[in-house]
């Protein structure tokens, strides 16, 4: 098995390709990011950003560390007046809950929660474990980033805050995790009972008109240099806030489909691209990684349990089931790769992350 020389992507790892000193395209990714978003200046970003307006930001929050790390940057570092945006699937922990009343009390930040019709929901969700993909988290992620946008767009916001970062999460393979609304709706459509009615959605056009009307999208957290285990001390110090006991944990349906159904159906380690990251930036080592990694990720029965109970059905009748990819529903990939010199200029303009245009539109 040829493994990167530097992380732990191996030669499995969809669209890898290496280098002659043995590196891989994830790593040159990596250093390009390191490059165009060097850390040290989150106060100046800051700056840039405030306005006169009643928000000068949009943040999305989950009750995780890096989204409520971000808001406390955004109000006490950034010195910003932010609009925290939630989007509730339905399987929140009671921990996540907790985490974001009490962030978002303290700062003052107001915060909107974004609901859809549980049924619907748990149809979409049925038909991408019927589909046999593994994207499951697709819907989630979408929902939040269009709650995002259309907040935005609502209230005349230019700034959007993502809570990601490339060194501490690392860079997803496209393989791993494909997103988009065509793509939901094809697959809803194939499998699903229930027509899209209330799901937030992030259609084509609908991007286009966001990007076009000049609202950025910013991950603060690729500017400053930041060690979780230093950070979880500080928010619960701070805030009283609460870590859940690992990576995804802070959501019910991402421990599940992380540490379990991807491992089980797919023989795949998320955990993978999370600890590559940590081993590019020399946060760990990879022997302390493979260490790490060498115990199967895993949930507990409750979870398990919790997650049938809300989904209405058990997951587990479609781990045999044959497996398809992206590739085999309609999506809008070809279109961002024919509208690529306009989203290169949206990347220039900071409208779309790199990692968006390499993944998407390259």
């Amino acid at each position: 098995m040829k493994v990167c020389n530097r992380c732990l992507f191996n030669e499995n790892t969809p669209g890898i390709k290496f280098n002659a000193d043995g590196t891989c395209n994830y790593c040159d990714l990596h250093n390009e990011l390191e490059k165009q978003y060097p850390t040290g200046d989150i106060i100046g970003l800051g700056r840039k950003l405030k306005t006169k307006n009643e928000y000068d930001c949009v943040i999305g929050i989950s009750g995780g560390c890096d989204s409520s790390f971000m808001l406390y940057l955004a109000v006490k570092v950034m010195g910003l007046k932010p609009l925290a945006v939630h989007f509730n699937n339905g399987f929140n922990s009671e921990i996540s809950i907790s985490n974001m009343k009490k962030m978002c009390g303290k700062l003052g930040v107001t915060l909107e929660i974004r609901k859809i019709d549980p049924k619907e929901y748990n149809d979409i969700y049925h038909s991408f474990f019927k589909a046999g993909l593994p994207d499951i988290e697709a819907v989630t992620d979408l929902a939040l980033m269009a709650s995002l946008y259309e907040s935005a767009y609502k209230h005349k916001i230019k700034t959007v805050f993502v809570g990601h970062s490339f060194r501490t999460e690392g860079i997803s393979p496209l393989g791993y995790s494909y997103m988009d609304s065509g793509y939901v709706r094809s697959v809803q459509k194939t499998f699903g009972t229930l027509p899209i009615k209330t799901l937030p959605e992030l259609r084509f056009l609908t991007f286009m008109k966001y990007l076009l009307s000049g609202i950025k999208r910013i991950r603060p957290l690729y500017y400053i240099d930041y060690d979780k285990e230093q950070i979880k001390e500080f928010l619960s110090n701070e805030f009283g806030w609460q870590w859940y006991g690992g990576l995804h944990k802070e959501s019910i349906i991402s421990d599940f489909v992380k540490n379990y159904w991807i491992w089980q159906r797919y023989g795949v380690d998320k955990r993978v691209t999370e600890y590559s990251g940590l081993v590019r930036t020399g946060t760990i080592t990879r022997d302390e990684a493979n260490e790490i990694l060498s115990i199967h990720p895993d949930i507990s029965d409750w979870t398990h349990a919790e997650t049938t109970r809300i989904l209405g059905f058990n997951p587990d009748e479609y781990l045999n089931y044959p497996k398809k990819t992206y590739k085999d529903f309609k999506n809008y990939k070809r279109l961002f790769k024919i509208f690529r010199p306009l989203f290169w200029i949206f990347l220039k303009l900071d409208r779309i992350p790199l990692s968006f245009y390499k993944k998407y539109c390259v």
